[in-house]
């Protein structure tokens, strides 16, 4: 995260309660590497609606096309992400990988246990 936050602008954008998961990232020494949170509980809509990555995109500042997903969600990290302009890098998680009911991967992923290697992959999908 320190390497990545030196050279972008790193966004929470996550479907939890702002009030708990911001906190939580303070105390773990997390919030420090992010610009700006957009929790659900704070903006009122989920990670599956299109309002939601409209705030995202908004709240970047830059056109959608200069941004970067990255999650561990198929549905709402990556493709409501590359349905809304944004490019995608799905981390595949060992614990929420099954969810995958298409069985199909997309074009930028990385392994959970090879996280180290996000700056690489983000500077090859931009």
């Amino acid at each position: 995260l320190e390497t990545l936050s030196k050279n972008y602008n790193l966004i929470i954008a996550s479907y939890t309660q702002g009030l708990y998961s911001k906190k939580e990232l303070e105390e773990f020494g997390i919030a420090q590497y992010f610009s700006n949170f957009v929790f659900s509980s704070e903006i009122g809509y989920k990670k599956s609606s299109d309002e939601f990555w409209e705030k995202c995109i908004s709240t970047a500042g830059v056109e959608a096309s200069e941004c970067c997903m990255v999650g561990d969600n198929l549905d709402e990290d990556v493709f409501m992400a590359l349905k809304h302009g944004l490019a995608a890098v799905w981390v595949v998680n060992p614990i929420t990988k099954d969810k995958n009911s298409y069985n199909i991967v997309p074009k930028y992923s990385v392994a959970l246990e090879n996280v180290a290697n996000l700056q690489q992959i983000i500077g090859g999908v931009s």
